[in-house]
């Protein structure tokens, strides 16, 4: 029996958990993944490093963005496994 694979078997720890927010909420913020992560892995991330990680996650067609305002709001191409 094959199982299908995880965010953590496909990504880095860091872009598993923010695409695991990501998904959760159904559309977050950097700022709103920033405080999730603080708030679930007792671990602080800088704004400057979910950022980029998040705009890497984008490229790669895993999460869309959309523009509001002066922030990107960023939802899951696919649904979480």
């Amino acid at each position: 029996m094959t199982r299908s694979p995880r965010f953590e078997d496909v990504l880095g720890p860091l872009a598993a958990a923010i695409v695991r927010e990501v998904s959760l909420r159904a559309e977050a913020s950097v700022a709103d993944v920033v405080q999730a992560l603080r708030l679930s892995q007792q671990r602080e991330h800088a704004y400057t490093t979910i950022m980029p990680v998040m705009g890497r996650l984008h490229e790669k067609g895993i999460l869309v963005r959309e523009r509001r305002g002066r922030q990107y709001i960023y939802r899951p191409t696919a649904p979480a496994a």
